[in-house]
């Protein structure tokens, strides 16, 4: 089975999982997600014998990149993932985009006017370049 094959198939498990989680009190974790959906690496530990090691990045990821695959709304809390139950859980998660929206924006700005302290400039579409310096020497 190839990577995509594997993520389709995570992707699969974790829909079915946050199918019935409607409203935060049947939040589920990722780490639950995560083994779950068999995205997992593990070790054997000397002590505890057979240990899972969720690969929380991924499901983050699967989340991330395939939010418009699910046919329902998945947001998030500090208690896990879940399918909003009521009007306020929307309004939270919409506030809560917005805020994240804003602090990247203004995390952008201040990176762009660092960089160009930093000697880099901006030179449009997210790129930037090193400013030579200016040759001082006849010589050079």
């Amino acid at each position: 089975m190839n990577s995509q094959d594997q993520q389709d198939k995570a992707f699969d498990m974790i829909r079915r999982m946050l199918e019935p989680r409607i409203g935060e009190e049947l939040a589920i974790t990722i780490d639950s997600l995560a083994t779950g959906s068999g995205l997992c690496d593990s070790h054997i530990d000397p002590v505890k014998g057979m240990v899972l090691k969720p690969r929380r990045r991924t499901v983050e990821h699967i989340l991330e990149t395939r939010f418009g695959d699910f046919p329902f709304l998945v947001i998030s809390s500090s208690k896990g993932y879940f399918r909003p139950a009521t009007e306020e859980e929307c309004n939270q998660w919409w506030a809560s985009c917005h805020s994240r929206i804003r602090a990247i924006a203004m995390r952008m700005k201040a990176g762009r006017e660092r960089a160009t302290t930093g000697g880099f400039r901006y030179i449009g579409t997210g790129r930037f370049e090193k400013v030579r310096p200016l040759k001082n020497d006849l010589f050079e």
